[in-house]
């Protein structure tokens, strides 16, 4: 295969990957197998690879994959088996391949392009499926449940907000500022009526933060705007969108109704989670991925009034105290280590002035997002984790292009 088509099937594979990763899973692992199979095969080589040197982001990953092969070994055999690791190595790969690729800018402006088309399209297919009583609350198909849906969709937001700002801003097309623009309030419309309070809480914080980095009035009010959309939508959707839940259970917790059943089974399985971890016996390499649900109840004291629940102890409900149960204190130090080169990053180029940019916002959403929602919610794997991933893969590699022009390995 000629180097030019090889380039182009890799990146149609990406496309294909982002497009249907909320919505089909067979395409998106068929796409996803594919492609790093294409992106290793037009790149390795031993000549190439003894001339390889990691930088440090890099040399993080390595720690993060390393900490989640530990845990995996050493509390072998796990129920799920190597989910956990898989995982993983899904949006650790897919973003070494986006950070090594050296993608232009124009290849990197139609990857946004395709992340957003594919949100669009499974917002539509999850309204479909719920209207049709397939699903109790809109969701993507597949990108897990609302709570996980509803973050993949706040970080497609975020990087659709960094567009549509970019493109007023550098007077792009028309028809390029109507589709974002349009996209945005579409965004936050599917975000208030999935009703899930950890995704609202983290688009809106980190949606305020950059209203007050751009000091734009302009975004200020068509923010305003869009919110109010929003809010008179969830409030008009029939009962069976249930999308008022969020302000429900809002309400429970800022009244004398008191916490809704999720706020207390969050609090107890926090409770919980804590006790484990003093306990000690798994500070290190914690219990496994995705292997929550093995701590022992039993050997915890648990308030009378809970134990007959019958919840399910899946995840922490918090992510890095989930992190830190599973993979201990070497996962939770090696992916904080990551998170804290990332945040450098875009405070350096912040500082510099290098941010003014959608892919810049893309990443900051990408990265901030999870970690707020995630003080409520355990859960940074599947789909979620890989769009996250792969943002940030697109303003790393393309920041790594500018400083070095650097066009790929």
């Amino acid at each position: 295969m000629k180097p030019s088509i090889a380039a182009g099937v890799e990146f149609a594979l990406l496309c294909l990957l982002l497009f249907a990763l909320p919505t089909k899973e067979v395409p998106k692992q068929l796409a996803a197998v594919l492609y790093v199979l294409v992106w290793a095969s037009r790149r390795f080589s031993l000549h190439a690879l003894s001339r390889y040197r990691p930088d440090l982001i890099e040399m993080s990953l390595v720690a993060v994959i390393a900490a989640s092969v530990a845990s995996t070994v050493i509390n072998w055999p796990l129920p799920d088996g190597i989910k956990g690791l898989a995982d993983t190595l899904n949006y650790t790969i897919l973003f070494w391949c986006i950070y090594r690729a050296g993608y232009d800018e124009r290849q990197l402006r139609i990857l946004a392009y395709v992340i957003a088309s594919g949100v669009l399209v499974g917002l539509a297919y999850g309204v479909f499926e719920l209207l049709k009583g397939y699903r109790q609350y809109l969701e993507f198909h597949s990108a897990g449940l609302v709570t996980q849906s509803s973050v993949y969709l706040a970080i497609a937001a975020m990087a659709a907000v960094g567009s549509a700002w970019e493109a007023h801003r550098s007077r792009w097309k028309r028809t390029a500022r109507w589709f974002w623009s349009s996209s945005v309030l579409v965004m936050v419309c599917g975000l208030f009526a999935m009703g899930s309070r950890n995704a609202l809480i983290g688009f809106a914080t980190v949606l305020l933060v950059l209203l007050i980095i751009l000091k734009d009035w302009r975004l200020w009010y068509a923010a305003a705007l869009a919110i109010v959309a929003a809010v008179v939508l969830a409030v008009s959707l029939p009962s069976n969108f249930q999308a008022q839940r969020a302000f429900t259970k809002l309400k429970e917790s800022l009244t004398a109704e008191g916490l809704a059943a999720a706020d207390r089974e969050r609090l107890h399985i926090w409770r919980l989670a804590l006790a484990h971890v003093k306990r000690g016996e798994h500070l290190v390499f914690g219990v496994g991925p995705r292997n929550f649900s093995s701590i022992d109840i039993n050997a915890i004291e648990l308030p009378e009034p809970l134990q007959n629940q019958g919840f399910k102890l899946s995840h922490a409900h918090h992510l890095y105290l989930n992190r830190l149960v599973e993979e201990g204190v070497v996962g939770l130090g090696a992916f904080l280590f990551f998170l804290a080169l990332v945040a450098t990053a875009l405070y350096r180029d912040w500082r510099a002035g290098d941010w003014q940019h959608w892919r810049w916002i893309a990443a900051f959403g990408a990265l901030l997002v999870p970690c707020i929602a995630g003080l409520f919610n355990g859960a940074f794997f599947n789909e979620h984790a890989i769009l996250a991933m792969a943002l940030i893969g697109i303003y790393l590699s393309s920041r790594r292009r500018a400083a070095t022009g650097f066009k790929g390995c």
